[in-house]
C-alpha cells in the first residue's frame, strides 16, 4: 500500500518509519513531508498514492486545510494526535482511523488493516464531512451525527434518530426510530462515553437511551418507553439520573 507520511515532528516521523517496517509490511512509504506546502509537492510527485498517514498539526496550518487544498483526490487516511479533546471527539464521532502520541506499533497495524479494508470513496468523504463539521464546531455544539459501522456497511447517521442502543456481547444493537437495527462492532462502553453530550445516559448495564424519544416513564415496572413502541429497563440506582436528565431538557 503505497503511503506518504505527513509529520513534522522528526522523532515522530522516525517512530513511524521503523513502526510501519516492522509492524506493516504491506506498507510502501513513497515520500515524507513536514507541513501542508511540502505535502502538496510530495502528493503531486506520487499520482499512485493510496494512503496518507498525517498528523492534525503541521508546521504551516492543519491536516484539514490540506485535504481541502487536495480537490477530487482521494486517500484513505490515518490521524495523528496529541491527545486533544475536540480532534479525538471528531474522529471518534466520524469513526476515522487515528492514533494517539505516542503510537503504539499494534495500533499502528490495526488502523492500516482498517483502511485496507475500506474502499468505497464515498463513505469515506462522508465521514471526512462529518469529522469536519464537529471540528468546525469545537465544542460549541452538540453533535448531530454519528458514524456507525458493522462487519459489512459503513452507516452516517443523524443521532436524533437513535431511540436506544442494547449490549449484545463485545457488539452493539442500535434501534433507530424507523424500526431499523444496526448490529455496531463496539461495545456498549464505547458509545457510553460517545453520546454523553448528546444526552444519552446509561439506565441499565445493557441499555442506553436517547432520552429525548421518553415517551412514559413506568416507575412500578422500572422502565421506559420510547417513541411509544419500544421499552428499555431502568435499574433502581438509575433512577435518580434519569429523571434529572429529564428534568434538565424537558
Amino acid at each position: 500500500m503505497k503511503t506518504i507520511l505527513i509529520e513534522n515532528e522528526g522523532a515522530t516521523l522516525r517512530v513511524l518509519q521503523q513502526l510501519l517496517a516492522t509492524c506493516c509490511p504491506e506498507v510502501q512509504i513513497i515520500g515524507t513531508a513536514h507541513s501542508i506546502a511540502s505535502a502538496l509537492k510530495v502528493i503531486g510527485l506520487h499520482p499512485d498514492a493510496e494512503l496518507l498517514i498525517l498528523d492534525v498539526e503541521l508546521d504551516d496550518g492543519t491536516s484539514m486545510e490540506l485535504l481541502d487544498q487536495l480537490g477530487d483526490r482521494t486517500f484513505q487516511v490515518i490521524f495523528i494526535t496529541a491527545h486533544d479533546r475536540y480532534a479525538v471527539q471528531a474522529f471518534r464521532y466520524s469513526a476515522v482511523e487515528f492514533l494517539l502520541k505516542p503510537v503504539d506499533g499494534e495500533e499502528l497495524a490495526a488502523s492500516v488493516q482498517k483502511v485496507r479494508d475500506q474502499l468505497d470513496k464515498d463513505q469515506l468523504l462522508a465521514q471526512l464531512s462529518i469529522m469536519r463539521e464537529m471540528l468546525r464546531s469545537a465544542g460549541r455544539e452538540k453533535p448531530r451525527k454519528i458514524v456507525i459501522r458493522d462487519r459489512e456497511n459503513i452507516y452516517v447517521l443523524l443521532i436524533e434518530d437513535i431511540l436506544y442502543l442494547e449490549s449484545d456481547g463485545a457488539y452493539t444493537r442500535l434501534q433507530l426510530k424507523d424500526g431499523k437495527q444496526i448490529l455496531a462492532s463496539r461495545n456498549l462502553k464505547h458509545f457510553e462515553t460517545m453520546l454523553a453530550e448528546a444526552d444519552f445516559l446509561r439506565v441499565h448495564h445493557s441499555f442506553l437511551i436517547n432520552p429525548h424519544h421518553i415517551t412514559h416513564y413506568d416507575k412500578v415496572n422500572n422502565c421506559v418507553t420510547l417513541s411509544g413502541r419500544e421499552t428499555a429497563p431502568v435499574a433502581v440506582r438509575k433512577k435518580e439520573a434519569l429523571l434529572a436528565l429529564l428534568d434538565k431538557i424537558r
